[in-house]
Parts: structure tokens; C-alpha cells; sequence
């Protein structure tokens, strides 16, 4: 059993594809969201980067989270969660969120929940997002954990080799949305996390 438990948001704790999608959309890049949608799980203006939208990048991310914050009603957390993280608090368990979403939405998201994160770390403290580990490392300090007494649940292969470089297990949360083949530590629901 570890001593901290780090989640991804998107796809792990929260089901949000339709509001990245109608977000998204409302851009009018000209460029479908199945290309967006490939690189989730990334800072969102390295995403941009990535599509070569290169231009009015601050105006496109401040659009788009307004658009996200309009539809947040779409987003919806998997079965499960609050009741699951409380278990895993209740057991002296160290909980923590490391995700590419900016804070102020992460935060309006978890506060949803009744549930005190130790600690909820995201790429605008011009941290580097993932797949470095510079923010699973930042959780794990934050958390006074060593690396090795942590584990970090992500869906796409960019949070396992953040957890890889950070020294941190991984667990494959293959409801999510990644595609991780032949990956012998995973769950297939957010309960058997």
C-alpha cells in the first residue's frame, strides 16, 4: 500500500469529453476536435502549439475556458470517486491531483467534492506539464513522500511517462481515455483503483 495517491482529473476522476468538445469547437480553428483530442493531457497552449495554431493563443485558451466554464454541467464525475477518495482517507492515505488543467477550473471542479486534497498541482506555476514530471514531483515534496511510497493514476501514456521519469508507480485507469496496451497495472473502473 502506498502513502499518497495522485489522480489525473480528465478521464480518471472526471468524464469532460463533451465539454472539451463543445469548448473547443467554439474556437472555430477550422481544425476538427478528434486533432485536439489526440494531444489531451497536455498544457492546453502546448496543445496549440502541437496543431500549429500559433497565433492569438491567449485569446484562443481564454475562450476556451470560458466555454468550458458555460457548459461545466456537462462534466460529470466517474461513480464512484467522492466515496472512494473518503475511503482512502479514512485508511491515513495522502490524496493529491496532478492534471494539465489550468487551476482556477481544476479547483472549481474538486471543490465540488467533499473531499480536502492534500495537495492539487497544475502547469500554471510555469511548472513544466506533462510528460515531464516536474509536477507529480512538486505533489510528491508538497506530501513530504518519497517517490517510491507514491503512486500516480493516469489514462494516457503521457501520465505514465511522467510517473516513469518522476520514480512514481503508475496505475492505467483504462476507463479513461488513453489506449495503453499490454499494461499489466490497471483498473478497469475507478473503484478498483
Amino acid at each position: 500500500m502506498k502513502k499518497l495517491y495522485v489522480f489525473d482529473l480528465d478521464g480518471v476522476l472526471i468524464d469532460s469529453k463533451k465539454n472539451m468538445e463543445i469548448s473547443f469547437n467554439s474556437l472555430n480553428t477550422g481544425e476538427p476536435f478528434k486533432n485536439y483530442f489526440q494531444h489531451i493531457g497536455k498544457p492546453f497552449k502546448d496543445i496549440l502549439t502541437e496543431m500549429n495554431l500559433l497565433v492569438d493563443q491567449d485569446l484562443l485558451m481564454e475562450n476556451y475556458n470560458k466555454a468550458s466554464e458555460e457548459n461545466g454541467d456537462l462534466i460529470t464525475f466517474y461513480n464512484g470517486v467522492e466515496k472512494h477518495l473518503k475511503l482512502l482517507k479514512v485508511k491515513g492515505k495522502k490524496i493529491a491531483v496532478v492534471t494539465s488543467k489550468d487551476s482556477v477550473r481544476a479547483h472549481a471542479i474538486l471543490d465540488l467534492l467533499d473531499i480536502t486534497f492534500d495537495c492539487i498541482v497544475c502547469p500554471d506555476n510555469n511548472l513544466r506539464g506533462k510528460p515531464a514530471p516536474d509536477q507529480l514531483l512538486i505533489a510528491v515534496a508538497h506530501c513530504n513522500v518519497d517517490p517510491c511510497d507514491a503512486v500516480y493514476v493516469g489514462d494516457m501514456q503521457l501520465d505514465m511517462d511522467c510517473a516513469n521519469r518522476a520514480g512514481v508507480d503508475f496505475i492505467y485507469a483504462e476507463y479513461g481515455y488513453g489506449d495503453i496496451e499490454f499494461y499489466s497495472n490497471s483498473a478497469s473502473t475507478f473503484e478498483s483503483v
